[in-house]
């Protein structure tokens, strides 16, 4: 696998952690109608990055595939 698909991997599942950690984190910081806008942006965020993420390893998997014999597809 490239070096850059695994930086990339490693960053998007580093970005991942952070969202997570920070969904729970912020809201709990913070009261009133401000607290439920810092939830819904940070959830959003979280659920797109780790979309992304799922993408990519599905997509960088596709090389560790076993290729059949004769080099045929």
């Amino acid at each position: 696998m490239h070096t850059w698909k695994v930086l990339l991997i490693l960053v998007l599942a580093v970005v991942c952690a952070s969202l997570g950690m920070a969904t729970i984190a912020i809201p709990i910081s913070h009261v009133g109608t401000m607290m439920w806008v810092w939830l819904g942006g940070l959830l959003t965020a979280t659920v797109v990055a780790s979309t992304l993420l799922v993408l990519f390893m599905r997509y960088a998997g596709a090389d560790l595939d076993i290729k059949p014999r004769g080099g045929h597809r």
